[in-house]
């Protein structure tokens, strides 16, 4: 059969399968086109790919493709930094005549509690923006993940994102 159009779930059937099966890695691989919008989520990857490294390739590899759509790093920002590829993210802000953002984004979050506090200050600016998820990824480096899974429960309505934040934040 062929894979599901835009805004076309798959059959719950084939998620479970995918979930019991013992080579996740081979059905995202061979089942599961890396969608250049917000098709992705018809997959339900979060769900069923068990391995959290897999799971953040995955996220890699949707934010590239999300970028090479429009050129946008505010359309993969989420997808890289729960890949964890900030560094990438910074140097997307920076091609695209952001150095601001790209400056911002070589912070250490980690151990800088002012980063994380202007992490999620921005997260609040750029929401009015509607650019949830930049607000998302900024949320995130803020560490504050509740947040941002809020945000695309009560805003986007979107579970599939809420449960890749879950999955992947630390």
């Amino acid at each position: 059969s062929s894979p599901p159009q835009r805004g076309e779930l798959i059959p719950s059937i084939a998620v479970a399968l995918a979930m019991h099966s013992d080579c996740h890695k081979a059905v995202l691989q061979h089942a599961v086109p890396l969608v250049d919008d917000d098709g992705w989520t018809n997959y339900k990857v979060a769900m069923w790919l068990s391995s959290r490294e897999d799971l953040r390739g995955y996220c890699e590899a949707l934010g590239r493709k999300m970028y090479q759509r429009a050129r946008n790093p505010w359309d993969a920002a989420l997808f890289f930094v729960l890949a964890k590829k900030t560094s990438a993210l910074s140097q997307l802000f920076k091609a695209n005549d952001e150095p601001k953002v790209a400056s911002f984004l070589m912070r250490d979050f980690a151990s800088d509690d002012g980063s994380r506090l202007a992490a999620r200050k921005n997260a609040f600016s750029l929401m009015g923006k509607h650019r949830f998820g930049g607000a998302a990824a900024f949320f995130i480096l803020g560490g504050s993940a509740k947040e941002a899974v809020d945000l695309f429960i009560y805003n986007e309505r979107n579970l599939d994102a809420a449960l890749l934040i879950v999955r992947l934040s630390d």
